[in-house]
């Protein structure tokens, strides 16, 4: 017996993405959810997309995810020497994570290169933004820019998230949730996202922490807000509670007893 996990829904993402071989993930996806004893999603809308390719429903089970709260928490020990590290001392500091072998959050990068930093810099125009991850190729000249500094793979992300002013995430394509919103909000911070980036984490306990814009006019703005407004929010007890996989992971024991 297997429990297949379902991150994401896989094809939809390689459909969105217009990559090869769709209707092949498709049909094995199909089949491997056809013989799991259970399957784990992470969000209803996942749950109802399996149900409609006639998977039972009886056999999902929502394990939402989480972020590890021992390691993201509001911290200002390393803000002054990840600042000096960057070269950026006082400057606004905008901050974007991701994988850049990963198609929507290529797409990110250019959005944020040509629709999002020229918005911002035209009144804010000492902004930094930051883009920490792996997976992009240096000799991707269309993308530099003064106000774009890339550091590649990080140790010690959440020492980063603590020392910026406002996280991004202009995500429009593919599924799941973004487990570095979480952290980010775990680490007391405002997160600006569009409605698909944001998909199964906006409730009345990260309300406050997200900001949700779609145009890349409105998008720019929540930034602009954010850092000329600066805010600092108590992260409420009841976030970690729900959100903390030293709690979610608890979840696990019962499905793999009924297995």
């Amino acid at each position: 017996p297997y429990i297949f996990i379902e991150h994401n829904i896989e094809y939809k993402v390689k459909e969105q993405t217009k990559s090869r071989y769709v209707k092949l993930l498709r049909w094995l996806e199909i089949t491997l959810c056809k013989f799991a004893k259970r399957i784990t999603v992470v969000s209803k809308k996942n749950q109802d997309e399996l149900v409609k390719l006639d998977v039972d429903r009886k056999k999902i089970v929502i394990f939402e995810n989480g972020f590890d709260s021992q390691r993201f928490y509001p911290n200002k020990k390393f803000n002054e020497m990840i600042r000096k590290k960057l070269n950026i001392k006082n400057n606004p500091m905008v901050f974007f994570c991701g994988k850049f072998d990963y198609a929507p959050n290529v797409e990110a990068l250019y959005t944020i290169r040509w629709e999002i930093l020229p918005k911002v810099l035209e009144r804010i125009p000492d902004s930094k933004f930051v883009i920490a991850g792996g997976g992009r190729s240096d000799t991707d000249s269309e993308l530099s820019h003064p106000s774009l500094i890339f550091t590649g793979l990080v140790n010690n992300i959440e020492r980063y998230l603590n020392a910026t002013d406002v996280v991004i995430a202009p995500i429009t394509k593919g599924s799941g949730t973004r487990i570095k919103i979480l952290e980010a909000i775990g680490c007391g911070k405002i997160v600006v996202s569009t409605s698909k980036g944001a998909e199964s984490l906006v409730s009345e306990l990260t309300k406050p922490f997200l900001k949700i814009a779609d145009k890349w006019d409105n998008f720019s703005d929540y930034v602009i807000e954010t850092i000329k407004n600066p805010r600092s929010k108590i992260l409420p007890k009841e976030f970690t509670e729900k959100y903390s996989w030293q709690n979610i992971y608890k979840k696990i024991d019962r499905i793999l007893k009924e297995v």
